[in-house]
C-alpha cells in the first residue's frame, strides 16, 4: 500500500516559498530584500530605492525610453549594460536572478 501510514496525518501539499533576493545594485550596499522578483517588482524596487543612485531619493525623472546603466553586481563586477528604463526590471529578472 502506498501513501501515509494510517496513524500519521497527511501533511497536505507543500507550498513553495516566495523567492527573496538581496539587492545587489551598487554592489549590494542597499541590502534590502526584494520579495517581488517579477520584472515589475524589481523595477519598483529600483525606482523606490535607487533613482539618482541614493536610497530613497525620488528626485530624478523616469522616462521608460531613457537609457540607464545597470548597476547590478555579479560578485564585485557591475553589469554596466545600458538598458532602457522601461526594461531594467525585465533585464535584472532574466539576467541576474
Amino acid at each position: 500500500m502506498f501513501g501515509f501510514p494510517a496513524n500519521q496525518p497527511n501533511p497536505g501539499p507543500v507550498l513553495a516559498q516566495p523567492a527573496v533576493r538581496i539587492c545587489r545594485w551598487d554592489g549590494g550596499i542597499c541590502n534590502v530584500p526584494i520579495t517581488d522578483t517579477s520584472p515589475n517588482g524589481i523595477e519598483h524596487h529600483i525606482r523606490t530605492h535607487h533613482l539618482d543612485g541614493t536610497a530613497g531619493q525620488l528626485g530624478g525623472s523616469w522616462d521608460r525610453t531613457d537609457v540607464m546603466t545597470c548597476k547590478w553586481h555579479v560578485g564585485t563586477t557591475p553589469c554596466a549594460r545600458n538598458i532602457h528604463c522601461g526594461s531594467i526590471g525585465r533585464h535584472v529578472a532574466s539576467v541576474h536572478l
